[in-house]
């Protein structure tokens, strides 16, 4: 039987595969939420492309990740807002302070019900 070379595929990339590299992702990206749901309708809305235009403005500007310098004190910011929590892990080098890891998600159903103490600790929880 002769081999059936399978039509190419794109590599599938995750939005949720950027989170490391763009601040408060959950928070930017919350809008695609609509597209992924089952049995949902693809309908790419303005509100998708100024979500997505943004993400590229992030990935193009100076506040993506850089790698950590050894030997260098780490700064942890913990950040917690209606839909989504965060935690951003920077590095001051040369008189400025610079991103080195960023974690984001929504916050779920039953999260959204917490207090404003319950939600800083829950992104303490997550970020650790």
């Amino acid at each position: 039987m002769p081999h059936v070379q399978p039509a190419y595929e794109p590599p599938q990339v995750c939005i949720w595969d950027l989170h490391k590299f763009i601040p408060a992702l959950a928070e930017v990206s919350h809008t695609f939420s609509s597209l992924i749901k089952d049995n949902a309708k693809f309908v790419w809305t303005t509100a998708h492309q100024v979500a997505f235009e943004k993400i590229k403005s992030i990935l193009s500007s100076s506040t993506t990740m850089r790698p950590p310098i050894r030997e260098q004190p780490l700064l942890l910011y913990l950040t917690s807002i209606d839909r989504s929590i965060g935690a951003l892990l920077a590095q001051i080098v040369e008189s400025r302070e610079r991103p080195i890891y960023y974690l984001s998600r929504l916050v779920h159903e039953a999260e959204a019900r917490y207090s404003a103490i319950e939600l800083h600790c829950l992104v303490f929880v997550f970020a650790a």
